[in-house]
C-alpha cells in the first residue's frame, strides 16, 4: 500500500513537472528562433527574464496556464485519498438562492425607479450613461436571508450574522438614498463590528506564526484590530466597485476560494454560507454585465452591496482563520490575505499614495487599478478580465501555499513581496499617463 501510494504521488509530481517543462520548452523554442546567434546561457537568461516580464505585466495567458496547472495539482493531491461528500441539498440551495435573488431584482427595480434610488451619470467618476437602479445589494441580501433560513442552522452565530448584515444593509440603503457623511458611516460600521465581536465571539485574536517567533496572540487588542479589519474590508470592496462586474467577480473569487478551503476542513456550515453568497452573486452579475437584458434589467450594487459584501467577506475570513471552540482552523490568517489580495492591495496602495501627497485617504479619485487600466486604453471588459484573472491567480496561489503547508512566516513574506511588486508595477503604469 505504501509503495503504491508513493508511486501515485511520484507520478503526480512527474506529470506536473513535465507540464512545466512543456510550457518552458514552448517558450524557449520561440525565443531560440529570435536569438539563434547568441550563446545558450544568454538565451536562457532572456527566456527567464521574459517569463518574469509576462508575470509582472499581468499577462493573461500565462496567468491562466499557471492557475490551471496549480488547480490540477491541488485537485489531484486533495482528492487522491478523499471521499468527496455530496450534499443532498446543494443543487436545491443554489437554485433557490439564485431564483430568490433574480425575482428580487425584478420586483425591486420598478420600485427603486419610482423612489429615485438610482445612480445618475457623473462625468468625473462614472463610466455609464443614464440612471441605473441601486438594488444589487438589497437583492443579494434577500437571497442570503432566504438561503440562511432554509439551509442553515439558526444558532447564535448565524443569527448574529443576520442582525449585523441587516444593519449594514439599512445603512447602505440610506446612504444610497441620502449620501451620508463618511464619519457617520464609519461610526455605524464600527458599532456593527463591535456587535459582531460581542454577539458571536467572532474576532481576530491570533495571527499565527507570522514573525517566526511563535504564535502572535492579540488578546484584548484583537477587538480593536477586528473593528479596523471590518472597516477596511467594507471600504476596500467599496473602492473596487468602479466598473461593471468588478465587485461581483472579485467577491465571487473570494467566496469560491473560501468555500473550497471550508470544504477541505469539513466546515460545512461556513461552506454553505459561501455557497449562498456565490449563488446570490450570479443573477446580479448577469444583470450588471447586461448579459441578458431581456431577462434582467441592468442594476448596480450601490453602497448597500459593497458594504454587505465587505462585511460578509471579513466575517467568513475571521470564521475560517481564527481558532474556534474545538481549536481547529480552516486556513491561516496569512492565507486569508491572498483571498482578498486585489481589493486589499489596491486600497493600501491608493491610501499610501494619497497620504504621500497630503490628501485625505477617504477622498475619491481616479487612481485605482481599474481607472489606470481604462486610462491606458483598455475597454471595460478587458480591464475586468485582467483584474479578475489577477484576483483568481492570487487566490489559487494562496490555496496552493495552504495545501502545501507553507509556514506562516513564508506565506506572509511572500504576500508582502507580492504587494511590493504590485505597488511598483502600478506605479510604472501610472507614469505612462503623465
Amino acid at each position: 500500500m505504501i509503495g503504491l501510494a508513493l508511486i501515485k504521488i511520484n507520478s503526480i509530481y512527474i506529470a506536473f513537472t513535465l507540464t512545466v517543462l512543456i510550457l518552458l520548452t514552448s517558450i524557449a523554442h520561440k525565443q531560440s528562433i529570435q536569438y539563434k546567434t547568441e550563446s545558450l546561457s544568454a538565451i536562457s537568461r532572456k527566456i527567464l527574464l521574459n517569463i518574469l516580464k509576462m508575470i509582472i505585466n499581468f499577462n493573461i495567458k500565462l496567468l491562466y496556464i499557471l492557475m490551471v496547472m496549480m488547480l490540477a495539482l491541488l485537485i489531484i493531491l486533495v482528492t487522491k485519498d478523499m471521499a468527496i461528500p455530496i450534499l443532498k441539498d446543494t443543487i436545491t440551495l443554489i437554485v433557490v438562492v439564485m431564483l430568490t435573488t433574480l425575482f428580487s431584482i425584478l420586483f425591486l427595480n420598478p420600485i427603486a425607479q419610482r423612489l429615485g434610488l438610482v445612480d445618475n451619470f457623473n462625468k468625473d467618476r462614472k463610466y455609464h450613461s443614464g440612471s441605473i437602479t441601486l438594488i444589487g445589494g438589497t437583492s443579494i441580501y434577500i437571497g442570503i436571508v432566504i438561503g440562511v433560513f432554509l439551509f442553515m442552522t439558526l444558532d447564535s452565530n448565524s443569527l448574529t450574522y443576520l442582525v449585523c448584515s441587516s444593519l449594514i444593509v439599512v445603512l447602505g440603503v440610506v446612504d444610497d438614498a441620502k449620501d451620508l457623511s463618511a464619519k457617520f458611516r464609519l461610526l455605524v460600521q464600527s458599532l456593527v463590528a463591535v456587535l459582531m465581536c460581542v454577539g458571536s465571539d467572532n474576532y481576530i485574536h491570533n495571527l499565527g506564526n507570522i514573525l517566526s517567533f511563535g504564535e502572535v496572540n492579540l488578546g484584548a487588542l484583537g477587538y480593536a484590530v477586528t473593528v479596523l479589519a471590518v472597516i477596511a474590508a467594507i471600504n476596500a470592496y467599496n473602492m473596487i466597485d468602479g466598473i461593471d462586474g468588478l465587485l461581483g467577480t472579485t467577491a465571487l473569487v473570494t467566496f469560491v476560494s473560501m468555500g473550497f478551503l471550508f470544504f477541505l476542513s469539513a466546515d460545512i456550515t461556513n461552506m454553505k454560507l459561501t455557497l449562498i453568497l456565490a449563488s446570490a452573486l450570479i443573477p446580479y452579475l448577469i444583470s450588471n454585465l447586461s448579459i441578458n437584458q431581456k431577462l434582467l434589467p441592468k442594476i448596480f450594487m450601490g453602497d448597500t452591496g459593497s458594504m454587505l459584501i465587505g462585511f460578509t467577506v471579513v466575517w467568513l475570513l475571521i470564521q475560517g482563520s481564527q481558532p474556534q471552540a474545538e481549536g481547529k482552523l480552516s486556513f491561516s490568517a496569512t492565507t486569508a490575505l491572498w483571498l482578498i489580495a486585489v481589493p486589499l492591495m489596491d486600497m493600501a496602495r491608493v491610501i499610501i499614495v494619497r497620504l504621500i501627497h497630503g490628501q485625505s485617504p477617504l477622498k475619491a479619485d481616479r487612481t485605482h487599478l481599474h481607472h489606470i487600466l481604462l486610462q491606458l486604453g483598455h475597454d471595460k471588459r478587458m480591464a475586468l478580465l485582467r483584474i479578475f484573472t489577477l484576483s483568481a491567480f492570487f487566490a489559487v496561489l494562496g490555496i496552493a501555499m495552504h495545501v502545501g503547508h507553507f509556514q506562516d512566516v513564508t506565506n506572509f513574506l511572500t504576500f508582502l513581496m507580492g504587494f511590493a511588486l504590485y505597488f511598483w508595477r502600478i506605479r510604472t503604469l501610472s507614469k505612462r499617463l503623465l
